[in-house]
């Protein structure tokens, strides 16, 4: 399955906008994406955004 999607990290930034991803697997409650194209400031925002969840917990 192929999707384009977008994803609100904070209340005051704009969305992060992915082009094309595609699932990979999904279990409950949990899908897992690959993201095939998107903008390189998206990119870099998204990257950003993972550290910080794998930090504290949040984007």
């Amino acid at each position: 399955m192929v999707l384009r999607l977008q994803t609100q990290t904070w209340e005051n930034q704009l969305p992060i906008l992915v082009d094309r991803a595609v699932v990979r697997s999904i279990r409950p409650r949990i899908a897992g994406l690959e993201f095939i194209r998107f903008e390189p400031s998206a990119k870099h925002r998204l990257g950003q955004c993972v550290k910080g969840l794998l930090a504290v917990g949040r984007c």
